[in-house]
């Protein structure tokens, strides 16, 4: 799998198309980026946003309207909104967008904070790949004709269920993704002399 390491502020040169699919690895700053993007789209088309972490900040989205000097009352209309608390909430919310989905339509969706829910340790491992398989099937599904962007955070500590979860999602996204952060050069030992 390809990966791609670019600074937080190219974010906004994502090239959003028709069935191209982009998964994004970053964390607060990246979910706040999206969403100054979704606000920016949504002044000439629709948006629809899928929180799965409690994330979206809908003053951020307005703010965001109202500096590119439009009203945010007019262009919030343009955005839709769903959140979800749990992997089986979340698997509904990506099933009821997949069912509505309009091929023909002009939006673009943002999924923000995917794996959050997935990460819950009261639910079987099992169960929660499971969920992920069949929510990120509805997924793809709209991202054949529509653009599709999903942003998941980076594993702090890799291993165990957390890390069989997030490369489930890197598997659904072969060549569409991109991570976004710092490019930090590794330490190195510093010189005696």
């Amino acid at each position: 799998m390809e990966t791609q390491l670019l600074p937080a502020s190219d974010i906004t040169d994502l090239r959003l198309q028709r069935g191209r699919n982009v998964l994004v690895i970053g964390g607060r700053a990246v979910i706040r980026q999206l969403q100054v993007l979704a606000a920016s789209l949504a002044l000439t088309r629709r948006v629809h946003i899928l929180d799965g972490g409690n994330c979206l900040e809908p003053y951020l989205l307005a703010a965001e309207i109202r500096r590119l000097g439009q009203d945010p009352h007019v262009y919030l209309q343009n955005i839709t909104t769903t959140r979800a608390f749990s992997s089986v909430q979340f698997r509904s919310m990506a099933l009821k967008a997949a069912e509505s989905f309009n091929p023909g339509g002009d939006t673009v969706y943002f999924v923000l904070d995917m794996l959050l829910t997935f990460y819950d340790e009261s639910l079987p491992q099992s169960e929660s790949r499971r969920l992920l398989g069949l929510s990120l099937q509805s997924l793809l599904e709209i991202g054949k004709e529509a653009p599709l962007v999903v942003q998941a955070k980076p594993l702090n500590q890799p291993g165990g269920h957390k890390t069989a979860v997030f490369e489930q999602l890197r598997r659904a996204f072969p060549n569409a993704l991109a991570e976004y952060g710092q490019s930090n050069p590794a330490p190195t030992q510093p010189g005696l002399f």
